[in-house]
């Protein structure tokens, strides 16, 4: 169902995305070594990864690195590798476990259930599982893979693209600028840097897309949504599918009527996006002026220009060189959007998630 509020996995889900798939679905049977799939928060990506992965009918390990003990290397190393080996023929996992070192087995009937009891104790034993895998194609695949930056995963990424060919990799992340240095764009010091990918991108939905959309949704319950409805979820969403995705959810499956059903997702929605830009603040010093200029941007004053202008009169000086940082990091975030030099909020809902909790 197109209002289901999990990732999609079968293309009927999908909506508007078929163009987007097919590209996907080529690289990833194609010849392509490296695919990275980007876009802002709630714009489909994982729900197409998983379609396109499944669709593929090639063995893949797919790695929500969130949720993954991603910033300690070892314990990476160690979880990764008893996910790949889910996934490998058992021919190729019995030759594998006779020659890691020092591992604790279990196998026989925890093996058919997927489950395996080792530990990997180095990093050529992880090697020694990529070198297995390799024996047959395998698709490694890495949502949010911006963040095992803090692992130097680049570097095993690196070695996996130049010594593994029948290992490919797809990373995706919401976080774009950090995904574009984990890739080692501009850098040509880092690990990926000079190797060949291919570059997908979601987006966020047209005003014809998102009517299209909800009335395609609700007609799958047998329902309707008035054109007014539609016009004002499109005024406030802007084109981010999963709101809409959320909104049709409680509008169709909790039976609230239009007014309930938009609160509640304003009311969820702006506690989302506020948290992820207060974990992006963290314990930053000059955590004022980064607020400070999302005010100014939501309050019109959207050009470089202008938001020198008006932030210097609001806080001090500042220079051309810390306004750019700042201005930097936000879109890195995913926190603005920038289209022809007019900087705007990237999710609508963060609007209101500052307007909330942020005095203005």
């Amino acid at each position: 169902m197109l209002f289901d509020i999990d990732p999609k996995t079968k293309r009927k889900d999908l909506f508007g995305q078929d163009y987007l798939l097919s590209s996907l679905l080529s690289n990833l049977t194609g010849k392509s070594k490296l695919i990275v799939l980007k876009g802002l928060r709630r714009t489909g990506k994982t729900s197409l990864l998983k379609v396109a992965l499944k669709e593929s009918k090639l063995p893949f390990t797919l790695i929500d690195v969130r949720f993954a003990p991603y910033s300690d290397r070892k314990l990476f190393f160690d979880f990764l590798s008893k996910e790949i080996i889910k996934v490998l023929d058992k021919n190729l996992v019995n030759r594998l476990l006779k020659k890691l070192s020092k591992v604790s087995i279990g196998l026989g009937n925890d093996y058919i259930k997927g489950t395996l009891d080792f530990n990997i104790q180095n990093e050529s034993d992880f090697l020694t599982v990529l070198e297995e895998a390799n024996k047959n194609k395998l698709i490694l695949a890495f949502d949010e893979a911006q963040l095992l930056s803090v692992i130097e995963f680049d570097m095993i990424i690196a070695s996996i693209y130049d010594n593994f060919p029948n290992i490919k990799i797809i990373l995706t992340g919401s976080e774009i600028g950090l995904l574009e240095d984990f890739l080692g764009k501009g850098n040509n010091k880092a690990p990926l840097y000079g190797r060949l990918y291919s570059e997908l991108s979601t987006e966020r939905f047209s005003k014809d897309n998102s009517y299209n959309f909800l009335i395609s949704g609700f007609a799958q319950y047998k329902k309707s949504i008035s054109s007014d409805e539609v016009v004002n979820l499109i005024d406030e969403f802007d084109g981010i599918v999963g709101w809409h995705n959320y909104y049709g959810f409680l509008r169709c499956e909790e039976k609230k009527d239009h007014l309930q059903a938009l609160a509640s997702v304003i009311e969820i929605g702006s506690k989302i996006t506020f948290e992820e830009f207060e974990r992006f603040l963290g314990n930053k010093k000059n955590r004022d002026k980064y607020i400070k200029i999302l005010q100014r941007i939501m309050l019109g004053k959207n050009m470089w220009s202008k938001i020198k202008e008006d932030i210097t009169f609001k806080i001090g000086k500042i220079t051309d060189a810390q306004l750019n940082k700042y201005l930097k990091d936000l879109l890195y975030h995913g926190f603005l959007d920038k289209t022809n030099d007019v900087y705007t909020v990237a999710d609508p809902l963060l609007k209101k998630g500052l307007q909330k909790n942020i005095k203005f």
